[in-house]
């Protein structure tokens, strides 16, 4: 045997390994050795890695913000199942406490990375979080900053390989400016839009797998429910043209009344999905999916969701379904008196509790498992399918 053989695997075989594994075991890999940590870290590692754990996506995940009355700050509470109906519901929870006062707003997911708003009063800071690197950075505010912030949202350009973040500041009745921040350039861009002075947004952020931010925004007296001229647009922000866009939406439902039950938007497996309550007394929510995107003639109802449970004599929202099936979902659960199982979750077996909430999983009408949340927080929870990755920005 020759003296000195090199036994060290090809960087293509390495590449192809490493990017099979979970987060947490890269990790561990990048201490290995300096090549791996060069190749781990490297953006096309990274984009690789996530793009595989996307197409294997098999979690949803649930936010929650919890506040220390004694220490006046908040935590972000990250909740992840298992979603495969094949496989034991598992259930991890992940928190980051902040070091700021206030109210956390868990505002949008994109690619990894979970954008959330801490206001306080008027002020507000904006903090980008990947749960499994532990990474939690503040994004610097922009500059002029001197309105009234109505949203933001984190999304993706694939031009610029960034992570962009957008924030909707309202200047005036008809004026908005819209702020952009490149976190790979570390820079603001801003942009001034003229808007109907009716507009609010009543949905979303949602950001879909062509990384634009989307949210469901009502024109009309906020305050009349009963008013047929109301109409709902679905609002994207186009980072190629830097300005909001409008999807259409199927027949005539922008323009029908919902009474005190706005639309809701949702991801599945990449496509938006639109949820119309579609009864006055908001008992069933028809859920319809853009097969291809931008256009209106490819919207299909997909599912009739069933709101009220007459079982459990409780009320289900959906909040997200998970990518690769319909039938598997995320729901808030909101009663009068709350129904609390008992350990061998039998129905016929229920005592109550009236401080707490639940986000809960089902597999079509089977309910396999649960998250106690307080109710004071249910309403507030944001939930999406929950991909792996290594991305920091």
């Amino acid at each position: 045997m020759a003296a000195g053989k090199n036994t060290q695997l090809p960087e293509e075989i390495c590449f192809d390994i490493l990017e099979r594994l979970p987060v947490k075991s890269l990790g561990r890999f990048k201490a290995v050795s300096k090549p791996w940590k060069f190749l781990v870290s490297s953006p096309d590692f990274i984009d690789c890695q996530y793009d595989r754990s996307a197409a294997n996506c098999s979690k949803l995940a649930a936010v929650e913000e919890r506040c220390s009355e004694s220490e006046k700050k908040c935590s972000i509470l990250l909740h992840t199942l298992n979603s495969n109906p094949a496989s034991p519901v598992e259930t991890t929870t992940i928190e980051q406490p902040t070091k700021y006062e206030g109210k956390c707003i868990s505002s949008c997911w994109c690619r990894g990375l979970l954008l959330t708003e801490v206001t306080n009063g008027p002020s507000f800071k904006l903090l980008l979080w990947n749960p499994l690197t532990k990474e939690c950075k503040e994004v610097p505010k922009p500059v002029p900053y001197r309105y009234i912030a109505e949203t933001s949202a984190i999304g993706y350009d694939f031009t610029m390989r960034s992570h962009m973040i957008v924030i909707i500041l309202r200047k005036s009745n008809r004026f908005n400016q819209i702020s952009v921040y490149t976190c790979k350039t570390n820079s603001w861009a801003f942009f001034e839009v003229v808007r109907d002075n009716t507009a609010s947004i009543c949905s979303g952020p949602l950001t879909l797998v062509n990384g634009a931010p989307h949210w469901l925004v009502e024109y009309g007296d906020d305050d009349d429910y009963n008013d047929n001229n109301n109409y709902y647009a679905i609002e994207y922000f186009d980072f190629s043209m830097n300005k909001l866009m409008e999807v259409p939406q199927p027949g005539d439902y922008a323009y029908r009344n919902y009474s005190y039950v706005h639309p809701e938007l949702y991801d599945m497996e990449g496509c938006l999905c639109i949820g119309y309550y579609t009864h006055e007394d908001a008992n069933e929510v028809e859920i319809w999916v853009m097969k291809q995107y931008g256009v209106k003639e490819t919207w299909s109802k997909l599912m009739i969701f069933d709101v009220y449970n007459d079982i459990l004599n409780i009320s289900r929202f959906p909040l997200c379904f998970a990518k690769n099936n319909v039938n598997v979902s995320l729901v808030n659960e909101m009663g009068i008196m709350f129904p609390l199982f008992l350990p061998n979750n039998n129905v016929n077996e229920v005592g109550m509790e009236r401080d707490q909430g639940c986000v809960a999983l089902y597999n079509g009408k089977e309910r396999r498992a649960e998250l106690r949340i307080p109710a004071s927080q249910v309403r507030k929870v944001r939930a999406f399918a929950f991909v792996e990755s290594l991305i920091s920005d």
